[in-house]
């Protein structure tokens, strides 16, 4: 059976670990957090040192790897043995590595924790020894989290360190961090380095402590994007450009299409529950009332008209049928059509 992050993660609470796990995914966050896991709480500090193994597949060979996990554990109940990479691991693939994990499945340790660790998008389904894994592993696949995912995911880690966080401050990193929840966990970490427990986190500690400006981003953009306050808007805008221009025009795009486009479906599910709607909508709760003051700022026909424009400016900033015009110019000339009547 193959876990997803969401079915896998509550299981590790009950610290009964298998004797063999395959972790592989393009989200690496979740690879480490639950090698990690598996690694403090299975074995003390002092235990590491004689029993804890880390393999690198491009460094290590397959027999380095097997005579490894067939070994007893030194002074404590168990060892654990890593191999990260396991994609670069030679002929881990071939008939050769099927058979050394066959024979070594057919014997196995229990007193043995082996992790492989795929840091790829997915395992090849071709290859005999992945339906060998299926069938023995627990298998767990860590994939990229979506946007309104990542949000939860800040909510929860916050929370879960005791610190509650406010939505501009949920935004400000999302918007400069994107999914990358390896950068998020190291800017919430400085975060809770200087703020006592149970403090909420603003707009003002993420800019000090992290070094993130709340003035100019997307999020900002929004904000007075929905109450058509236009000098805001074209203040921000005059700001706003950073070092990759044509990326930054195409991610905000990009955003107030998803924008609108939830907003329209909010018209289409007003008479649902705010719980409902948060649903359909693919958003945290928290952030709801984003798009329930879109809906009251910005009738459907405006939202529809809305869509159009930000699809034609995504032509004109790709060069696709349209003359090049100057990255500001397409933004500027974008925000006026959608404030306007």
């Amino acid at each position: 059976m193959v876990y997803t992050i969401k079915k896998f993660l509550p299981t590790l609470e009950k610290k009964s670990f298998a004797p063999f796990y395959c972790l592989y995914g393009d989200e690496e966050y979740y690879l480490e957090y639950i090698t990690q896991y598996i690694i403090n709480h299975t074995l003390s500090s002092a235990q590491k040192t004689l029993n804890l193994t880390i393999f690198y597949g491009k460094e290590c060979t397959l027999s380095q790897v097997f005579t490894q996990i067939r070994r007893l554990p030194i002074m404590a109940p168990k060892q654990v043995v890593v191999v990260k990479n396991a994609q670069e691991l030679k002929y881990l693939q071939k008939e050769i590595g099927y058979k050394t994990l066959e024979n070594y499945l057919d014997n196995i340790l229990f007193t043995t924790i082996f992790i492989l660790v795929y840091a790829q998008p997915a395992l090849d389904k071709r290859k005999k020894i992945y339906h060998l894994i299926i069938k023995n592993a627990i298998v767990v696949e860590s994939k990229k989290l979506w946007d309104y995912q990542v949000q939860d995911f800040i909510i929860s880690y916050v929370q879960g360190k005791e610190y509650i966080i406010d939505k501009l401050s949920i935004m400000l990193l999302y918007s400069h961090l994107g999914n990358n929840l390896h950068a998020i966990v190291q800017a919430l970490e400085k975060l809770f380095l200087h703020l006592p427990i149970q403090s909420t986190i603003t707009t003002c500690h993420v800019e000090k402590y992290v070094g993130i400006s709340r003035i100019y981003t997307v999020f900002e953009l929004q904000k007075y994007l929905i109450y058509r306050k236009k000098d805001m808007v074209y203040s921000i805008l005059n700001q706003y450009m950073g070092k990759d221009p044509k990326s930054q025009v195409i991610t905000t795009i990009a955003y107030f299409f998803q924008f609108f486009c939830k907003t329209f479906l909010l018209y289409q599910h007003s008479e649902k529950s705010p719980t409902q709607l948060a649903k359909i909508l693919r958003v945290h709760p928290y952030f709801l009332d984003d798009y329930i003051l879109g809906a009251k700022h910005y009738s459907i026909d405006k939202i529809i008209n809305n869509i159009h424009h930000l699809h034609e400016a995504d032509l004109q900033i790709k060069n696709i049928g349209f003359p090049i015009i100057p990255e500001h110019q397409i933004l500027r000339t974008l925000f006026f059509k959608i404030m306007s009547e």
